[in-house]
């Protein structure tokens, strides 16, 4: 296949194929994949992406033939604002990042994430039912950054940090 199929027409935003995308993400893709199948292309603007849903294509590209599948301007610019680090970079610089990263992707580690996941988000269902029981309005966004942070802090530094929870949203 030369070229994949996709949505090839234009809209400017909001309404387009990125707004469609920024609106609600994960019914774009299912839709996109039932139409088009595992390999789809559509524009934002100026960029032509992507997205492989097969899992023989993603390890086609990510693992297979990483050198045919360079990153394009717009990963230098992100990398200029964000700095060089396991998502921007490439080459030689991403395999020392990624193998400095890969024991704690280990599979018995990932099983351990895991239980801290379910335990953050049972912890935080517990207090929305004790907030909407007593009829008190919750922020969603400063309840999610809890529950990532409480996660983060659990997974990566074996702490418990949701308690300053509220300072580092504030900060």
């Amino acid at each position: 296949m030369s070229r994949a199929p996709g949505l090839s027409c234009w809209v400017p935003l909001p309404y387009g194929t990125f707004g469609r995308f920024v609106r609600r993400p994960l019914e774009f893709q299912v839709e996109s994949h039932e139409r088009f199948g595992d390999v789809v292309r559509f524009r934002i603007g100026p960029l032509l992406v992507h997205f492989l849903y097969h899992p023989d294509h993603v390890r086609h590209v990510l693992f297979e033939n990483p050198k045919n599948y360079l990153r394009g301007w717009q990963y230098r610019v992100l990398r200029r604002l964000a700095g060089d680090n396991l998502v921007v970079s490439e080459g030689d610089f991403w395999l020392r990042q990624r193998r400095l990263a890969q024991p704690a992707f280990a599979r018995g580690r990932l099983d351990g994430y895991a239980d801290v996941m379910v335990d953050a988000t049972t912890q935080t269902l517990a207090r929305w039912r004790e907030a909407a029981a007593k009829g008190t309005a919750l922020d969603v966004g400063p309840e999610m950054s809890r529950v990532a942070l409480a996660i983060a802090g659990r997974t990566l530094f074996d702490r418990d940090v949701s308690e300053a929870a509220d300072a580092v949203g504030r900060s």
